[in-house]
């Protein structure tokens, strides 16, 4: 299964556990962020991946999304982010 997440406890991968969906996107699901610019959100990986043990966490985010008219494809990643959980 490809989630958009990838997440580390170590060197250990920690599945994904949420629920699939798939659904029709629109235009009013895409924002355009500029060259040079960067976008900021916040997210609940707990809901969907065991993150309770204390531990170094590696999250990794990174999906492909066609726009409707199905001409060009965006890929979307991020760096690898870490944190540690005490």
């Amino acid at each position: 299964m490809k989630t958009v997440f990838r997440v580390y406890r170590g060197n250990q991968e920690v599945f994904y556990k949420g629920i699939l969906i798939k659904r029709r996107i629109s235009e009013s699901d895409f924002i355009t962020v500029n060259a040079g610019y960067t976008c900021t959100t916040e997210i609940g990986l707990g809901q969907v991946y065991d993150i309770r043990p204390k531990g170094r966490y590696r999250i990794h985010y990174e999906t492909v999304n066609e726009r409707l008219e199905g001409e060009r494809v965006d890929r979307l990643k991020s760096n690898v982010i870490v944190v540690k959980r005490k």
